[in-house]
Order: structure tokens, then sequence, then C-alpha cells
């Protein structure tokens, strides 16, 4: 039922609750047919790696931020031929790699849209950190020659 109420396609909700914080803290792990096919050769995998947990964004609750906790499997791939050693689970939701759910993307782009925000207002409002600002050092000044001179 909380996997119904959850509303994430391929995710299966073990246990919610409170968090620290206000959030809403959610486990899940991975219910999808395809999970466990290995994504060059597409052979089913019969060996798990290792269980690793991902913490992709998705939308609030409400006013309470939603903390997604996706423990996902790295499959081995028995294939003799395949390059790919090892793979992880992915939902049409989440893609590989993506660190936000589908349904967030499309929030932020329909506030953008309607609202008339920049992307980084949509961000932060949906809770999403930006990327980490580095300090970058000045460049070294040089002296330029050239055989000409402006004035």
């Amino acid at each position: 039922m909380a996997s119904v109420l959850f509303g994430v396609a391929g995710l299966q909700v073990t246990e919610a609750g409170h968090g620290a914080g206000g959030t809403l803290e959610v486990w899940a792990v991975t219910d999808h047919p395809a999970a466990g096919v290995c994504p060059d050769c597409a052979t089913p995998a019969r060996r798990v790696h290792e269980y690793v947990l991902a913490r992709p964004r998705d939308m609030r609750r409400g006013p309470d931020p939603v903390d997604l906790c996706w423990v996902k499997r790295r499959w081995k791939c028995d294939e003799r031929g395949c390059a790919r050693k090892t793979f992880t689970e992915w939902v049409p939701q989440v893609p590989p790699r993506c660190r936000i759910t589908a349904r967030l993307r499309e929030q932020a782009g329909a506030e953008v849209a309607g609202r008339g925000i920049t992307p980084a207002e949509a961000a932060r409002h949906a809770g999403v950190p930006g990327r980490p600002r580095t300090r970058r050092s000045p460049p070294p000044r040089t002296r330029c020659w050239s055989s000409r001179r402006t004035r």
C-alpha cells in the first residue's frame, strides 16, 4: 500500500517514517522486472556483487522534504563476451547516474516555464543543492609583448 501512495513505479517501499528536521524518510528496494538485466548484453544477472545505498532527491510532500533511501543491488554480469562486469539496478523514474527523480525534474521544469523563475531558483525551491562552488584562483598575471602599441 505504501508503494502505491509513494508512486515511483519500480520501487517498493519497505519502511517510511519521520526523519530529522521534519523530513519524510522513505526506504525502498527495487521491484522492476528489468532491473537485473545487463544494459550492455541484455543477459539476466544471477549473482549480486554488493548492495549500495542511493539517495536521489524527490518531490516534497506538502511542506516536508522527502528523503528517499533506495537500497539497490549491484549485479555481476556473467556473460563472457560482455565488457561490463558489474551494473546497478535502475528504474525509469530514476535512470542510471541520475540524482533526482523524473517527477522532480518535471516539476522544476514546470515551475521554470509557468512561473518564469530561473532553474537555480526552481532547484532551491525543490531542495536540490546546487553545484558546489569551487574557489577559483585568479589567472596568473602575464605580460603580453606585442610589436604594436595602441594608445
